[in-house]
Formats: structure tokens, C-alpha cells, sequence
């Protein structure tokens, strides 16, 4: 019995961020589009005016509400005026570290 092995390249599609899945288009279109992004990860140190400063390049911020465990930040869930600020916010930030943790950004279910 012989096997045939060829070398793989990877998937047909490909994505700006290796953390994001490829095949999940991010527009203010899909359908579970929101104006509330959901940033996990954080660093221990991490403040509301850390994510002010990091988040407010992408559009208006209505509120930012960081959820703790035993007095430290664990997640944070940001909202935007508009659907587009969360789109630009993931595609650029999404894997990209906060100090020493990658964050991941998704929108809030």
C-alpha cells in the first residue's frame, strides 16, 4: 500500500491577522454586527483610560466597562457610536498585545 503525501499550503483564504478566523468576514453587514466590542486578555494593570487611549482611534466611544475578577481586570466590553468603529477595531487589533498579553477582540454577543 502506498500513500501519496503532498505538502500542504495552507488554506485558500487568507486573513490580515493570524489569530482571526479566516473564514469570518468582519463588516456592519454580518449579522450579528454590533456596537459593542469585547476585548478579553487584559493585562492586571489595565485601565479604563489605558483602553481610552488604545480604542478611541478607531471612533467615538460611548462607554467602556471593564469587568474584574478578585480586583483585577480580566475583560473589558467597549461600545462604540457605530457599527464600523467595532469592524476597524478588530481587524486592527485583534492579537496585538496589551504589555505582555495578546488581546482578543470580537464583537460582544
Amino acid at each position: 500500500m502506498q500513500i501519496e503525501v503532498i505538502i500542504w499550503n495552507g488554506p485558500e483564504t487568507e486573513s490580515e491577522n493570524e489569530f482571526r478566523p479566516l473564514d469570518e468576514r468582519i463588516d456592519e453587514f454580518h449579522p450579528k454586527a454590533t456596537r459593542t466590542l469585547f476585548i478579553g486578555n487584559l493585562e492586571k494593570t489595565t485601565s479604563y483610560h489605558d483602553l481610552l487611549n488604545i480604542f478611541q482611534r478607531f471612533g467615538e466611544i460611548v462607554d467602556i466597562d471593564i469587568k474584574k475578577v478578585n480586583g483585577a481586570p480580566q475583560y473589558a466590553f467597549l461600545q462604540y457610536c457605530d457599527i464600523g468603529s467595532v469592524c476597524k477595531a478588530i481587524t486592527k487589533m485583534d492579537g496585538e498585545y496589551l504589555c505582555n498579553n495578546r488581546l482578543k477582540v470580537r464583537t460582544a454577543l
